[in-house]
């Protein structure tokens, strides 16, 4: 090889190495605009386009298909072919288009784009500092709305980014708070402990004010599960801290935190299980009419379909738990699809974690993304998250549960082998 092609190939090499930050950067700006919704539909259309843009120059500068398949890539591929086959027979074509290209598509570029360009936990954990980061300014600006408007303190949090949407919000922070944690128990470095501890009072303060009662209950879980596996020295702080609260908070908040215990209101004619029933079992009438593909993929599908229903009182546009809503809009192979996607995610999340040892960064922070993931599936089950904020961020946390458990494998597969055939495994080659 002569001189100058020795000067090319290390220009190409540093250019895809350019490239790769690029991305690494510009992923960084997408994530860290998901707590904020409004007004910034461009920097995220922009950013998820620098990604796509950097991503294919890559692939011209390494002059390879650089596509990391992962162990989830199969249940991923089908359950995205059975939303656009569900789109065919749609019962508003336009609108179910405009969801798949809202969120299908930019979930399956988004997961695909972390996975193969994220190259393990060091780059993991710049794109979950830049999240928390927005968490804490998100938090701040919300108490600080808070603190100067409302009268007495005690009222649900209201802000002009939440409006009437509370619970968009907060199973946003379902899944953050066991990530934030993750991180605040890994970090070696006192600064960004500090930091992670700020940003997870002004998180909890949130979630606290939101008084969305399902959060308040999936967090707890999260904690508390957490204390058991690794700081057993809390599970008394997190155990007595609510009861603490109970007796101090305003009667108007302790009464809502009450209601979550009081199963006779739920059983009341207007009471909130009531409306949940009705709308639960309207869900269940719309699957059995629809069975195989559903009403196609929107929200507002159900409510536009849900009025019919004259016998039942359903006062919302969506079937209030997830997985009647995917078995609405997608039908039962759909929803089929829906399990063996996730259920992929939580068996090979628990696989890789399992074979770490527990205080390994990499098991602490699967644990804390498990953890997020798996609250955010339990509120799942009296609300629907498939959609908003809490969809872009469970399908960031789950690209990089995948990002952690590929480095996992690889890193087994090497010591597994000699060192003279210490090669990446098939699953792990890009193609």
């Amino acid at each position: 090889m002569t001189l100058s092609s020795h000067i090319k190939a290390a220009d190409r090499k540093m250019l895809a190495s350019w490239c790769k930050t690029g991305i690494l950067f510009f992923l960084a700006i997408y994530i860290s605009q998901i707590p904020f919704p409004k007004g910034n539909a461009s920097v995220k259309s922009i950013s998820l386009s620098l990604v796509g843009l950097l991503w294919v120059v890559r692939m011209v500068l390494e002059r390879r298909f650089c596509f990391k398949r992962t162990r989830l890539w199969r249940p991923l591929v089908v359950f995205t072919l059975i939303t656009l086959l569900s789109a065919i027979g749609s019962i508003d074509l336009g609108y179910s288009i405009e969801n798949i290209k809202k969120y299908t598509l930019i979930s399956f570029f988004l997961f695909f784009a972390i996975v193969t360009n994220v190259e393990g936990l060091k780059d993991v954990k710049i794109l979950l500092l830049a999240l928390m980061v927005s968490t804490g300014i998100f938090s701040l600006i919300a108490l600080t709305h808070y603190f100067i408007t409302e009268p007495s303190f005690g009222t649900r949090l209201t802000f002009p980014y939440l409006d009437r949407n509370l619970g968009r919000f907060a199973k946003f922070y379902d899944v953050v708070i066991p990530i934030n944690l993750s991180l605040l128990f890994a970090a070696s470095d006192g600064s960004k402990k500090i930091l992670y501890g700020i940003v997870l009072l002004l998180s909890l303060l949130t979630v606290f004010l939101m008084q969305n009662r399902g959060s308040y209950v999936v967090i707890f879980l999260s904690l508390l599960l957490f204390a058991i596996v690794y700081r057993r020295k809390l599970l008394v702080p997190i155990l007595i801290v609510p009861v603490i609260a109970a007796f101090l908070v305003p009667g108007n908040m302790a009464s809502r935190a009450k209601e979550m215990f009081n199963v006779v209101e739920y059983l009341k004619s207007d009471g909130i299980f009531n409306y949940r029933y009705d709308t639960w079992k309207g869900a269940l009438r719309i699957i059995s009419d629809n069975p195989v593909l559903g009403l196609g993929i929107g929200k507002s599908n159900f409510g536009k379909t849900a009025p019919k229903f004259n016998d039942l009182r359903i006062p919302y546009d969506h079937a209030h738990n997830t997985y009647l809503q995917i078995a609405v809009e997608l039908g039962l192979v759909g929803f089929g699809a829906f399990v063996w996607l996730f259920g992929t995610t939580f068996y090979r999340g628990f696989r890789a974690y399992f074979s770490l040892s527990r205080q390994d960064e990499r098991a602490i922070f699967i644990f804390g993304i498990l953890c997020g993931i798996g609250g955010l599936f339990f509120h799942g089950i009296i609300a629907t998250f498939y959609k908003q904020t809490s969809f872009f961020i469970l399908w960031v946390s789950v690209a990089f549960l995948f990002v952690l458990i590929e480095e996992t494998h690889q890193n087994s597969d090497l010591l597994s082998k000699p060192v003279d055939n210490a090669l990446p495994s098939d699953d792990l080659s890009s193609t």
